[in-house]
């Protein structure tokens, strides 16, 4: 009986696909901080969140070392004076003096080392500036909140799928060239790293495979 449940919420899942990092762009844009200067979104893939920051920000800059994904960001970007995106990897930003007010990682920090890449983000932001992360890490079924957050994904992934188009199906959101990495630390190693490089930071894992860090820079 369990089988046929799984069997049957994976092929509805199949049927109305969606992008779970899209999805929390609305965290993102909740929590976002009351300075509203510059702005740098790391790995911005097509560039849906730099389009949607620069309505808030007097500047909004997305950095993807991908070639197809910066082709595909331009594009969406070209005609926003505001926005822009550029063929860079975190450690080669100049940040405007004194720094972004806000960063955002959606689905990248797992693309690059950890530690490293909190660091560059440090450095980036100007003090007082805000960190957003929405990343993945390694779910282990042996830690029972994993467990739960994997059931509870299973059962509302296809109920969100169809909310979000009840019409019928339709094909990914995301492109099929979107460069993809798996996560490779477990929650504890992640913690960790957070509370070592962004003291006093909120993180908390959520459905979807999908975790979130709030830090706010000294």
């Amino acid at each position: 009986m369990v089988n046929v449940i799984v069997r049957g919420l994976n092929r509805v899942g199949r049927s109305f696909p969606w992008n779970h990092s899209e999805h929390y762009h609305r965290w993102i844009l909740r929590n976002l901080p009351q300075r509203r200067g510059p702005a740098l979104e790391v790995g911005c893939g097509t560039g849906l969140l730099v389009q949607r920051l620069s309505g808030q920000f007097d500047q909004a800059v997305g950095i993807e070392p991908d070639e197809g994904m910066l082709i595909a960001a331009r594009s969406r970007l070209a005609g926003i004076g505001k926005a822009r995106v550029e063929q860079l990897r975190l450690a080669e930003v100049a940040p405007p003096p004194p720094g972004f007010d806000l960063v955002t990682m959606v689905a990248s920090l797992h693309h690059q080392s950890l530690e490293p890449a909190l660091q560059e983000a440090r450095r980036v932001l100007a003090p007082g500036g805000r960190l957003l992360i929405v990343g993945l890490w390694d779910v282990q079924l042996r830690d029972p909140v994993d467990l739960a957050l994997t059931l509870a994904t299973w059962l509302a992934d296809p109920v969100v799928g169809f909310l979000k188009h009840p019409r019928g199906p339709r094909p990914p959101k995301y492109d099929p060239g979107m460069p993809l990495s798996t996560p490779h630390e477990a929650w504890p190693e992640l913690k960790a790293a957070f509370a070592k490089e962004l003291p006093g930071s909120s993180a908390r894992r959520r459905l979807f495979f999908r975790y979130t860090v709030s830090w706010d820079k000294p």
